[in-house]
């Protein structure tokens, strides 16, 4: 199929100029004037009931206002401007126990409210928002959720990937490869699907986010693995320093509010937010190296009448695999004492084997303290008045990788505003920004490749490992430039204390370029090839809840909620191609002498509605049921609605009279439900694609189609416990899981008599035929010692 289409995709001027006038000129702010009216001030300091030491970044808040601040590091706090009145104050954090005070404000008064908090593993009164209709408490949840508070991260997180590595039960975090922009594959509890994608769905506080990984750099003609082989991640686009916490729910039994799209689970980000008081500036400054530890056969891979070469040209029991590797690797001993990157296989600057300080052979593989420089600095402010808040952030990341052509360059920019217009309603608006130029070097299992040509020795593609065959390879260019905004605006309302009500709108647009380009005279494609791909990817969130709490009786406590949500996602996709250049130069895709133009779009909306109840008696024993009825633009056109039920249950055993309190807590929980995964957006339609036959416009059948065409559909039942033991000092959650994929998606082989062919997928055609089982079992138990 050939298209024209002019210009490229970019950032609309006008969206990106207004995200960062907003974001800068925060910090021309100061705390705005207040009204003068009877209003009081509370100070005070929360500290930790073991040592008395301050605690910082709790959360000092009036229940149900709006009006709140995060106590600094020496745990004090400041409330001014609070209008006279009755309220609770809270004081809250992850991990310790949660502090109420009933408190009278007067006008002109000055209350000294101090708090003293215990440890809480097991966070029974933590909010949780992910999977919830609304908040809800740690209590009242029938499913485990995990809620991974960043202060509480000892080392610094280099990335959101790294951040989540092993410290989520049942999470699998799977590195692409160690090149530079890399993003990682996620699955929880395994895969729930054949056909469709597992990465679980991605929130940015309450916005819907793209969480597929972005496209490959590859050619659209021609073999997929001419390319660095690897993609990049959305999730990394943001700066794990600007994260507070992370939840993450897994499997069909919790995500049943998400609907037909959750089956692989949901993870939300919650940023960082402002607090009242004067502004507080936190810088970073990051500097590092990264490495590849020693692999590569040794000497006893090359027979014995075939000594080891060494760098000076002598012989070792160490064998250098390629002559081109052994003539531009740095010293074993010495990459710390290099310059930025270690000179030569890194920079280009390519050192000489033969000087005195000549690299050393190495006893421990092929490469050995192979290091790369990697710098990152960023600094944020805090603060705000009673009126707005406000938290801003900016970072630059400049990373070397460890393969020639290997390169990233990072800015990320936040701006997250609270403000109150009215006593009742709280805005919160939050956006990013990110920049990421990533270059690759030309690797996997691609012919036309360093690493593979390097590594087959002299039974490569040129049947020649000698340095002057194989550097040539270095003569490519495999770009990747991303832009990614995501803004949204939050709205609560609290129109009656027991009624509550939650507006999100959200946009998230993330641009991609893609540049791959072998130049004329590359020596596997003497005349040149290039490719220059534009990939933009879309989605609007809209999601309202609304949450009424009563009270049956004395000892029965209700909590309905009700809502919707849609989610629109759009992706564009342009790609140009060319090959056979006239000669050197810098080229573009006009200058080949066969040029081929590739579009495709496609538009998905899913949108659908959920009612929820929580029944709560005595505080100590919760039923929850809930229903999620669901609609999709890729259904067959005869499936209709889709409907997800759930039931989930917990029980505080540790609060009922016969227990024992030096026992510790414990919270028994199970939980079944139902969620779903879509087929791709074309999947149930009959499509034909335009071509030319003979000079003439033609159509040729494509994708047989299914008017039937639905969801998979997963149900699972999930039991288990969190308990905290011995003085809170063990914390263990468990959790056993057992769910079915019902409906799956399949590729089935149509009658070749229909004229229907896919170049991709021959005569066949996505059907609801399958069957997927997983079970497991997840344990958590965490310590301390001292």
């Amino acid at each position: 199929m050939r298209v024209t289409r002019s210009g490229p995709l970019r950032m609309p001027r006008p969206v990106l100029g207004l995200a960062l006038a907003a974001m800068l000129g925060v910090f021309f702010l100061a705390p705005g004037p207040t009204l003068a009216q009877a209003t009081g001030t509370l100070t005070g300091q929360v500290v930790d009931d073991s040592d008395l030491s301050g605690l910082a970044g709790v959360q000092v808040y009036l229940v149900g206002t709006g009006l709140g601040t995060l106590t600094n590091q020496a745990g004090r706090y400041m409330l001014i401007n609070v209008p006279a009145g009755s309220y609770t104050i809270r004081a809250e954090i992850i991990g310790y126990a949660t502090q109420d005070q009933a408190i009278e404000v007067q006008g002109g008064q000055t209350l000294e409210l101090n708090f003293s908090m215990a440890l809480e593993p097991l966070g029974l009164d933590e909010i949780i928002v992910t999977g919830t209709a609304g908040a809800a408490r740690r209590r009242e949840v029938g499913n485990t959720i995990t809620q991974l508070n960043v202060a509480e991260v000892a080392e610094p997180p280099v990335s959101v990937d790294a951040l989540l590595q092993g410290r989520v039960p049942g999470m699998s975090v799977m590195q692409g490869s160690g090149g530079s922009g890399s993003g990682a594959r996620i699955r929880l509890r395994g895969n729930a699907s054949v056909a469709m994608s597992n990465q679980p769905i991605l929130y940015v506080d309450g916005i819907r986010v793209r969480s597929d990984a972005y496209a490959k750099n590859v050619p659209p003609v021609g073999y997929p693995g001419r390319s660095g082989n690897d993609v990049a991640s959305p999730l990394n686009d943001i700066n794990p320093s600007d994260i507070e916490r992370i939840e993450v729910i897994k499997g069909a039994a919790a995500t049943t509010l998400y609907g037909t799209e959750a089956s692989a689970g949901v993870i939300q980000i919650f940023t960082k937010r402002g607090h009242m008081g004067e502004p507080r500036w936190t810088m970073n400054v990051e500097q590092g190296v990264t490495r590849i530890q020693s692999f590569g056969p040794s000497a006893s891979v090359r027979p014995p009448s075939e000594p080891a070469e060494t760098a000076s040209g002598g012989t070792s029991d160490y064998l250098f695999i390629n002559p081109w590797l052994r003539g531009h690797l740095p010293s074993c001993s010495s990459v710390a004492a290099n310059r930025r990157a270690p000179a030569g296989f890194f920079q280009g600057d390519w050192p000489d084997p033969t000087a005195a300080d000549a690299l050393q052979p190495c006893d421990d593989g092929l490469f050995s303290d192979l290091g790369a420089w990697q710098q990152k600095y960023s600094l944020s402010v805090a603060g705000g008045g009673q009126d707005l808040q406000y938290f801003v952030s900016g970072s630059y990341e400049d990373d070397m990788g460890l393969m020639p052509m290997d390169s990233e360059e990072k800015v990320v920019v936040r701006g997250n505003f609270t403000f109150a217009p009215l006593a009742n309603l709280q805005m919160q608006w939050n956006t990013s920004f990110t920049s990421d130029a990533i270059s690759n070097t030309a690797a996997g299992n691609n012919a036309h490749g360093l690493t593979l040509n390097s590594f087959r020795r002299d039974r490569n593609y040129l049947a020649d490992e000698s340095f002057d065959a194989i550097n040539p390879f270095t003569n490519q260019e495999i770009t990747t430039d991303i832009q990614h905004l995501v803004t949204g605006v939050t709205a609560t309302y609290n129109p009656l204390p027991s009624f509550t009500n939650r507006l999100a709108v959200g946009y998230d647009q993330a641009q991609q370029e893609n540049r791959n380009l072998r130049p004329f005279d590359f020596i596997r494609a003497p005349l040149g090839i290039i490719a220059d791909g534009r990939n933009e990817y879309t989605s609007i969130t809209l999601d309202y809840v609304g949450t009424i709490n009563y009270n049956l009786t004395d000892d029965l406590r209700t909590n309905f909620s009700f809502g919707g949500q849609s989610v629109a996602q759009e992706v564009q996709q342009t790609t140009a191609y060319g090959e056979d250049f006239a000669g050197p130069g810098e080229p573009v895709v006009n200058s080949a002498g066969t040029t081929l133009g590739f579009e495709y779009r496609e538009r998905v909306v899913n949108a659908g509605f959920f009612f929820q109840n929580i029944f709560d008696y005595v505080n100590r024993y919760f039923l929850t049921v809930g229903l999620r009825v669901d609609g999709n633009s890729a259904f067959g056109e005869d499936l209709g609605f889709q409907a997800y039920p759930k039931v989930s249950g917990s029980w505080v055993l540790s609060d009922e009279t016969f227990w024992n309190q030096d026992w510790g807590q414990l919270k028994l929980r199970g939980a079944w439900g139902q969620s779903g995964r879509a087929p791709g957006a074309f999947d149930a339609i009959r499509t034909f694609e335009p071509v030319s036959w003979g000079g003439a416009p033609a159509f040729f059948p494509r994708n047989v189609g299914n008017p039937k065409l639905g969801p998979e559909r997963t149900s699972e039942i999930e039991v288990g416990f969190e308990g905290a033991f011995l003085d809170n000092r063990l914390a263990m959650d468990f959790t056993y899981y057992n769910q079915k994929t019902t409906d799956a998606l399949f590729r089935v082989r149509q009658v070749a008599s229909d004229g229907f062919f896919d170049v991709n997928n021959g005569s066949s055609q996505l059907e609801n035929v399958g069957a997927l089982a997983n079970q497991g079992i997840e344990l958590a138990i965490t310590g301390d010692v001292f």
